[in-house]
């Protein structure tokens, strides 16, 4: 979070990025689609209406961590709103720069076919 806050402190005027709050979001589990917590039907509302998705891919053990995972597993079901969303990246510095963790992310994304914003 420390990374979108970051982002969110340059004040681009060209830029409105919100922070979304995922720390209350629960485990994904597919008995609980049909009454999706509201935590989620929030964070899907916004994503619908944003542009694009910025997304802090923090890395665990040379991975995606898993609260991003779970929040991605929400917003990828029913009537998501990630299909085919513009969204770009940004990592930690670990040992690996973040690589694996973007790796394995964009491996995830892959799902719903997002345009995700490739960097030189």
């Amino acid at each position: 979070s420390g990374l979108i806050r970051a982002c969110i402190n340059i004040n681009n005027p060209d830029l409105d990025i919100e922070w979304a709050d995922i720390t209350q979001v629960p485990l994904f589990n597919e008995d609980l689609e049909a009454n999706t917590p509201e935590v989620v039907l929030n964070i899907k509302e916004r994503v619908r209406k944003a542009d694009g998705v910025l997304w802090a891919v923090p890395e665990n053990n040379e991975n995606v961590s898993a609260p991003l995972k779970n929040i991605y597993d929400w917003l990828s079901r029913g009537d998501t709103p990630m299909k085919q969303k513009p969204c770009a990246m940004v990592s930690s510095a670990g040992m690996t720069g973040g690589q694996m963790a973007q790796k394995s992310f964009r491996q995830t994304v892959s799902y719903c076919k997002v345009k995700m914003k490739e960097t030189p």
